[in-house]
């Protein structure tokens, strides 16, 4: 089961809380059908920011403890993985032991690792596109790879879909096919997540 910080928070008092408790409801249904589950929550740090730290509120540490008081009782058919940009900002109860008390770091991908990142990713969007060319003859993946330094495949695969997406916007807007997407327009939508990671970074601080 995949839980992201971004779906499952609500704006609305008490609901984020209700949505991690339907998590979980899932859970014990699998678990009663003889499953073995894995709950896997992803930006856990905007999920469950540290309480009393500058990203957290009343709203936030009900969620907090909404989520601890649901980790202390699962059941032991059921395993919880989290991932964290930032895991300083992860409230230290949820890394006691019984509950999240193992850490893997995960390096940023070298260039080499990048490069098979952006020719997958592309491909995964060449393999939906029924046919259609999404991407021109020319691209330098190499040279995509070279300057998306820093960004993880997330945000590679953020850059991808935003350039497919303008493109496909433009071609609805001026009712003609779009034209293959450039290594340097690629590149530039490198540039444009890299300056929002960046600014996310400063906010954190």
């Amino acid at each position: 089961l995949k839980v992201t910080a971004s779906v499952v928070k609500n704006a609305f008092h008490g609901e984020t809380e209700r949505n991690i408790r339907g998590v979980f409801a899932v859970a014990e249904e699998l678990i009663d059908e003889g499953e073995r589950v894995v709950i896997f929550i992803d930006e856990i740090e905007a999920l469950a920011p540290s309480r009393g730290s500058h990203g957290s509120s009343n709203l936030s540490d009900n969620v907090v403890a909404e989520l601890l008081q649901a980790m202390n009782t699962k059941r032991a058919n059921c395993i919880m993985i989290a991932a964290s940009n930032r895991p300083d900002m992860v409230d230290p109860a949820l890394l006691r032991p019984g509950r999240f008390d193992r850490t893997v770091a995960i390096e940023m991908p070298d260039r080499e690792a990048r490069v098979d990142i952006v020719g997958k990713l592309m491909q995964r969007f060449v393999d939906k596109a029924n046919g259609n060319q999404l991407f021109d003859d020319n691209v330098d993946i190499s040279a995509i790879a070279g300057v998306a330094n820093g960004l993880a495949g997330s945000g590679i695969f953020a850059a991808i879909e935003r350039v497919l997406g303008q493109k496909a916007h433009k071609s609805i807007r001026e009712g003609q096919r779009a034209n293959p997407v450039t290594t340097g327009e690629l590149i530039e939508a490198i540039s444009a997540v890299q300056a929002e990671e960046e600014t996310k970074q400063v906010n954190y601080l």
